[in-house]
């Protein structure tokens, strides 16, 4: 009999045991669920850096609207003394504290050749007397001078004018992208002297062309460099490229026809190969600007559409100097024209550079431990990654919004290519005693800006902060609020 009596208290205490390790299993568990955010309506452009369109630094009405800038300038220009250098006439001329204030960032191309409507020099004139071998011309572009590139005095001198460029404006985040301009008509690597179909074969060979490249690459060693062309640098070097035909579909094609299989620069005296570089645009930025051979009111109306298909699969990070607003901002323009270029800005800007979004987050509460774990997944639904390692960082905000734990996530937006995901993942303990109350404390998604990694509250205010998310959520000094916990999950 006790041997019954004791059998059925184990098997009492088991059951106990087992319901209460049930109860707390159950009690420890809390409701999950998953919110599904859209990305933000087409109409609406992210001004975020290093992306969008860089119109001209001396036009302020259009240059205060985007996050870059761009200064084609020449060595007339930066030079008109050797060896002194007029930075502070070209700041003024290109509003360049300013901008440097507000945050934007300067695409940069240096120019020797800069056709116009009239005679003159885009050198100095003290290197024309110094070298005096180039070319006057007057043709279809326009009149101006070409130098002689191959001249040796003339390869030093540029290189020594390069570095001059990078002492005063690289190396302080402001400087983000080079346009390796110097050879050619307004530095686009191509020469037309004279007049008929074969005087264009006058470009220097490539031993003369890689010693500019080298001066580029000694002054600017950790800026993005870019070349007109699928030039070897390319795909040896990791450089960009541009395409200062933008919306132009014959010669878009036949820049895209480079990158993708290669080709032939056929203007110099020995051609050269253009090496293919498909994947150029998942490690390099891709730039240039609209095209000067076809009105704006053709690209943005009736050809809208090829326009937007051209952009597409050109993958580019940035559109200037010649935009839109170009034919909108200094003269009057036709009603017609401002109705497209209204309608067709934010679908252009959708379909440049990165553009992140969250597609889903479950947040999992834990009232025994006081905790949440938040898992979300980030997409890029931009054309182009970020070229640059930003932390990606997770939040836990106070009621007030105080940021009271951030969590860095092992994420490379380098890698988050075109339509690709990554999963997120962290856990957060609540500094309170009592389930109740945890109400109101929220999460958060940031990626934090190169001027503000890392900082908190008004610092990251401050410093430019966050890059804006395609995410129509509340918005707290930067970082998208994802979920607040509430009295009932």
């Amino acid at each position: 009999m006790k041997k019954k009596l004791f059998v059925i208290l184990i098997i009492l205490m088991t059951l106990l045991l087992s319901a209460a390790g049930l109860f707390l299993w159950v009690k420890s568990r809390q409701s999950s669920f998953a919110v599904t955010y859209d990305p933000l309506p087409a109409d609406t452009i992210l001004a975020n850096p290093y992306i969008g369109f860089a119109p001209n630094a001396d036009n302020e009405e259009l240059a205060e609207k985007y996050e870059l800038v761009y200064v084609g300038i020449t060595w007339a220009e930066l030079e008109p003394e050797r060896g002194v250098y007029d930075f502070a006439g070209i700041e003024e001329a290109y509003h360049l504290e300013r901008w440097k204030a507000e945050g934007k960032h300067l695409v940069l191309r240096f120019l020797m050749d800069y056709p116009d409507d009239e005679k003159h020099l885009d050198i100095p004139q003290w290197l024309y007397d110094l070298t005096g071998d180039g070319t006057y011309y007057d043709h279809e572009y326009g009149a101006g001078y070409c130098p002689n590139y191959e001249n040796e005095t003339l390869i030093a001198l540029h290189g020594e004018a390069l570095q001059a460029l990078a002492d005063a404006y690289a190396g302080n985040g402001f400087l983000t992208y080079v346009e390796l301009g110097s050879l050619g008509h307004w530095g686009e690597w191509h020469i037309l002297l004279g007049k008929g179909e074969d005087t264009h074969d006058t470009f220097p060979n490539w031993e003369v062309c890689q010693k500019y490249v080298d001066a580029y690459k000694a002054a600017f060693p950790d800026t993005q460099l870019l070349m007109r062309r699928t030039f070897p640098p390319v795909s040896e070097d990791g450089f960009g490229t541009y395409n200062d035909m933008t919306g132009e579909p014959e010669d878009t094609e036949e820049w895209l026809e480079w990158i993708s299989e290669g080709g032939t620069y056929p203007h110099a005296e020995e051609p050269f190969a253009l090496p293919a570089a498909p994947e150029i645009w998942r490690r390099a930025a891709i730039g240039g600007e609209f095209t000067s051979s076809l009105s704006m009111e053709e690209m943005l109306g009736r050809h809208l559409k090829r326009t937007l298909e051209l952009l597409e699969a050109s993958h580019m990070s940035f559109i200037g100097p010649k935009i839109p607003h170009d034919d909108g901002v200094e003269r009057d323009v036709s009603k017609r024209l401002k109705e497209v270029t209204e309608e067709a800005i934010p679908q252009i800007l959708r379909r440049v550079g990165y553009r992140y979004t969250v597609t889903e987050g479950t947040f999992t509460r834990n009232d025994v431990k006081r905790t949440i774990t938040s898992e979300v997944t980030l997409k890029n639904i931009g054309v182009a990654p970020m070229y640059r390692d930003l932390p990606v960082c997770l939040y836990l905000l106070s009621p007030e919004g105080e940021v009271l734990e951030r969590a860095e996530l092992d994420i490379d937006l380098r890698a988050l290519y075109e339509g690709a995901e990554a999963s997120l993942h962290a856990l957060f303990r609540i500094p309170v005693e009592k389930p109740e109350e945890m109400t109101g404390y929220k999460i958060a998604i940031g990626i934090e800006s190169e001027e503000a990694a890392g900082q908190t509250g008004e610092s990251a205010a401050a410093g430019g902060g966050f890059l804006l998310l395609d995410l129509d959520t509340e918005i707290s000094e930067g970082r998208n609020e994802l979920y607040t916990i509430e009295d009932k999950d």
